[in-house]
């Protein structure tokens, strides 16, 4: 659904488009009307005047006029939907098929996936147990997680803190104008034999001391994200 223009607006919210499953940015005007607006940024000259978005330092959408080429150009994704027929201009809708256009898509989802530097943090063990059950003493979320004698652990078990960042990474987007890209969870490439350290699937990363490591090595999860999907 979309709306007419209003001073009156939301700061811009990540959806999932139902149809086609791409994120869009979802800006709230005029009480319960909203416009969805195409994440990447279209070539002004290729969206006739009126048929494009722009966004104010307020955060309110407005129509462009096609005078102002300072701020980037959006448009409904209604008329992008890739999921649906599209109805926007042509000479946009042709750009996206071309290796120009996929590349940008591509960049501005990569763009989106910054959040997951945040993956790279050790979390808080309050924020660990606070969010995720353990997979490996079944603690639920909001209890500490267990010795074999039952009594209560200080520290999150390795597990659970993989859980934890594996939520994190579920929640963010993961596609956009048809093109799919996602992070890959921890527990996912440690279902592969690591290239380096030889870690069994299964098994997390060791160092050159045979210690385990917290994350994996970056050519498991090289060699995990070039595996074919099932």
């Amino acid at each position: 659904m979309s709306s007419t223009h209003s001073e009156r607006s939301t700061k811009r919210a990540l959806v999932v488009c139902p149809v086609c499953g791409d994120t869009v940015g979802r800006y709230t005007v005029e009480e319960d009307q909203y416009l969805d607006l195409d994440l990447r940024q279209a070539p002004a000259s290729l969206v006739p005047p009126g048929s494009g978005w722009q966004v104010d330092e307020a955060g309110a959408p407005f129509r462009w006029d096609g005078n102002n080429h300072a701020g980037p150009v959006h448009v409904l994704h209604e008329d992008v939907c890739p999921a649906r027929r599209p109805i926007g201009p042509d000479p946009l809708i042709a750009f996206w098929g071309t290796d120009e256009g996929r590349a940008q898509t591509r960049t501005t989802l990569a763009r989106l996936q910054q959040p997951l530097l945040l993956l790279r943090r050790t979390p808080r063990q309050d924020e660990v147990r606070e969010s995720v059950a353990c997979p490996l003493c079944r603690a639920q979320a909001g209890n500490p997680c267990n010795h074999v004698s039952g009594a209560d652990r200080a520290a999150n078990h390795a597990q659970r803190v993989t859980a934890y960042r594996a939520a994190l990474a579920s929640d963010m987007p993961r596609q956009l104008g048809g093109e799919h890209v996602r992070p890959v969870h921890p527990e996912e490439a440690r279902t592969i034999v690591c290239p380096r350290c030889r870690a069994l699937p299964g098994w997390a990363c060791v160092n050159d001391d045979d210690q385990l490591r917290v994350w994996h090595h970056r050519e498991r999860v090289a060699a995990y994200a070039r595996a074919p999907e099932p």
